[in-house]
């Protein structure tokens, strides 16, 4: 009697998002917003004496608020691998998880070198793009079927043993695409 012995498949990866110029800009703007506005309420406290315990409460609420919307520019995401269902979580200031895809290795039905010149939201059919890495040079954009909504687009980043885990459990046309 034969057995026969299927090896199992896991490969994770985790991809941190780099801040562009717009983001830290963005990161700034908050910040000092977020002490513009702490500092003219304890002004407004010291002016208006009634008012100096609740403006104080309102001022550190308002620095909070600056730090909590600035930690939700910290993103990465992890990509796994488990016998070809694969599922990309987005991290949020290492705190908090999102699913943002899960298929089948199966269900991806195109695979292409990311172009960052081409514009691919301009096209109508390329509408549901989602990103899951900075985008650079070695990206790929999945075109991938989902049940409900037809297709989407997902660009990802995958490093060399993430790449060598989908090249096993990827259909047999697509395998020379992920190169």
């Amino acid at each position: 009697m034969s057995y026969y012995v299927k090896n199992d498949i896991f490969a994770e990866q985790l991809v941190s998002i780099k801040s562009t110029g717009k983001v830290l800009a963005l990161r700034l703007f908050i910040w000092i917003m977020g002490a513009l506005l702490a500092v003219g309420l304890v002004l407004l406290g010291i002016f208006k004496n009634s008012l100096s315990f609740i403006s104080l409460i309102l001022a550190v609420a308002a620095l909070y608020g600056a730090y909590y919307l600035n930690t939700r520019f910290e993103q990465e995401f992890e990509y796994s691998n488990t016998n070809g269902e694969v599922d990309i979580d987005r991290i949020i200031n290492k705190q908090s998880r999102q699913r943002m895809a899960q298929f089948k290795c199966d269900d991806i039905f195109d695979i292409r070198p990311f172009d960052a010149n081409a514009k691919l939201t301009a096209k109508r059919e390329e509408k549901d793009i989602y990103f899951a890495c900075t985008p650079s040079s070695s990206s790929y954009v999945f075109k991938i079927k989902h049940p409900k909504r037809g297709h989407y687009y997902l660009v990802l980043d995958p490093d060399g043993e993430f790449k060598e885990s989908l090249l096993k459990t990827l259909p047999y046309l697509l395998k020379d695409k992920l190169n």
